[in-house]
């Protein structure tokens, strides 16, 4: 694979919403400085450790990455670059996949669902044989190829990149099926903690939640469940609160549920806080994004 073919993007870039319809492709590199605060966004995210190592939080877990380890983030999983103090990051280079939905979807079809690789396992870090890493690669280089293709040829393109994503997740999809390629041993940290109150929080969206309820959970002070929270996870408790909200509003609205029902059972008080939060968390307003949906469950 040539050097170069992949679209370079700033390690201090702290966009996470994309410009592209379908899919984009980017590659990384040094510390990864621009992505260090806990966040979500509405499309699949993988990872490939090109070298290097680093931490990577994912959904309450830190994982020490390192060369050939493929990342799969979920819609909607709470994730970030963790720095090491005198860490390796400086020296790293990742390639970056961000999918859409509605995209994965029309790849899927009826018999195949394309997505299921970013659910399957216990973890979401994968190491896979060298031969087969460098298949997958090989394709994200085609892929990357043809997003700087000319305008003229970008019917042509659509039509080849379709045959080269499903490629991809085809063959990443059976790869996934194998638990031996999945990484146990990455794992850093875990904060049963910090899980219990995630799990709480989950199941009180509608609800109104305050810092001294969620200490009260797990016996602590307020204090020192909230420097122990912050440790764990990388956010403050009402910053995970509201993402968690934000994140059931649009499971509410891919279910059909109208914006003005979703944003009152997500635990919002007014329309104006949840309408500016939640544009500034995926870059579309609420009825941009229950459109979208709509359009997804017409397509399909």
């Amino acid at each position: 694979m040539q050097r170069g073919k992949f679209r370079q993007m700033d390690a201090e870039d702290e966009r996470q919403f994309m410009l592209a319809e379908n899919y984009e492709i980017m590659e990384k590199n040094g510390v990864p400085v621009g992505a260090v605060q806990m966040h979500s966004h509405d499309f699949y995210e993988l990872l490939y450790i090109e070298a290097g190592e680093m931490a990577y939080h994912v959904d309450n877990r830190l994982y020490r990455l390192r060369e050939g380890d493929f990342v799969l983030i979920n819609r909607n999983s709470l994730h970030h670059y963790q720095l090491i103090a005198d860490g390796p990051e400086k020296s790293s280079r990742r390639i970056l996949l961000w999918v859409t939905r509605e995209y994965m979807q029309q790849l899927s079809g009826e018999r195949v669902d394309l997505s299921a690789c970013f659910c399957r396992g216990e973890s979401p870090v994968w190491h896979f044989p060298r031969r087969h890493s460098r298949m997958l690669v090989s394709f994200l280089a085609e892929l990357a190829g043809l997003q700087e293709g000319a305008q003229e040829e970008q019917g042509e393109n659509d039509l080849i990149g379709r045959s080269y994503m499903t490629l991809f997740f085809v063959t990443l999809n059976r790869l996934c099926r194998d638990p031996a390629f999945l990484s146990r041993d990455v794992e850093l940290v875990y904060d049963p903690m910090a899980a219990q109150v995630l799990a709480y929080i989950d199941d009180h969206l509608e609800q109104s939640l305050t810092v001294e309820e969620l200490a009260e959970q797990v016996a602590l002070s307020k204090y020192y469940f909230l420097r122990r929270f912050y440790a764990a996870t990388g956010m403050t408790a009402h910053e995970v609160v509201m993402k968690k909200r934000l994140m059931y509003a649009c499971r509410l609205m891919e279910e059909g549920m109208s914006v003005s029902e979703a944003w009152g059972k997500c635990g919002y008080r007014d329309y104006s806080s949840f309408f500016r939060k939640f544009k500034k968390e995926f870059g579309v307003s609420p009825k941009e994004f229950q459109k979208r949906c709509s359009e997804s469950m017409t397509a399909t």
